[in-house]
């Protein structure tokens, strides 16, 4: 749970929230429009993360801290 996931060949960013008889559901954070049924899930083995440090300060930056 929480791990975040690549989705489908674009591997769209996204996080595992629940996991209910052997179905994963994972929250797309990014258009999902490109997405079939049966499209790859990955995990990259580690919860969403950002560092954080003076590196942050007066950037601009989307909900995964991309600039």
């Amino acid at each position: 749970m929480s791990d975040v996931v690549q989705l489908g060949p674009l591997r769209l960013a996204g996080e595992l929230v629940a996991i209910t008889q052997g179905v994963a559901t994972v929250q797309a954070y990014e258009y999902t429009g490109g997405l079939a049924p049966g499209d790859v899930a990955v995990s990259v083995g580690g919860p969403l993360s950002a560092p954080l440090g003076p590196a942050l300060l007066g950037g601009v930056f989307d909900g995964l801290l991309r600039r």
